[in-house]
């Protein structure tokens, strides 16, 4: 249902977090190393291109489970905020997750599922949408939103663009 990388400043080592129906948080370690770029045809005409001179990167790629956790419902979204990750449920419940003291804690939650988990770097604010028709800013020392929207319609979707 969800998974989400980490952001952090090494490429060849990247974090992904991972849940769904089963219930079940997991975060895995995603170590790759470029082997070879590869090579691209010396001349391309937009007639013919031929796929036997195109040689694809050679990437080794190790991947290993970290952590996982049980949750008590589904997963349905997620969203890395530094070293903790934010978790949404089916019943509505936010959860964080920490990962240096694999410690969780409830932050509050919808009164259905909750579908989606954005952050907003800007203002320090996770921002969440539920089935019960709202969108809920979350300033993460307070454990009730900072504001709460009512959309008049569940939230299935939501993104945030730079």
């Amino acid at each position: 249902q969800t998974i989400k990388f980490h952001q952090n400043n090494d490429p060849s080592n990247q974090i992904l977090s991972a849940g769904g129906w089963d219930s079940i948080l997991r975060v895995y370690s995603l170590k790759y190393n470029v082997l070879n770029l590869g090579s691209a045809p010396s001349t391309v005409s937009s007639i013919e291109f031929n796929l036997d001179q195109y040689k694809p990167p050679q990437v080794d790629i190790q991947v290993s489970l970290l952590t996982s956790k049980a949750f008590t419902e589904p997963i349905l979204s997620s969203q890395w905020i530094n070293n903790t990750v934010y978790v949404s449920d089916t019943e509505g419940g936010i959860y964080s997750f920490d990962l240096n003291t694999s410690g969780i804690m409830k932050l509050g939650g919808h009164n259905a599922g909750c579908k989606e988990l954005v952050y907003y770097n800007n203002m320090n604010l996770l921002i969440s949408g539920g089935w019960d028709n709202f969108i809920h800013f979350w300033d993460l020392r307070s454990p009730n939103p900072a504001i709460s929207l009512n959309m008049n319609n569940k939230i299935y979707t939501m993104s945030l663009t730079r």
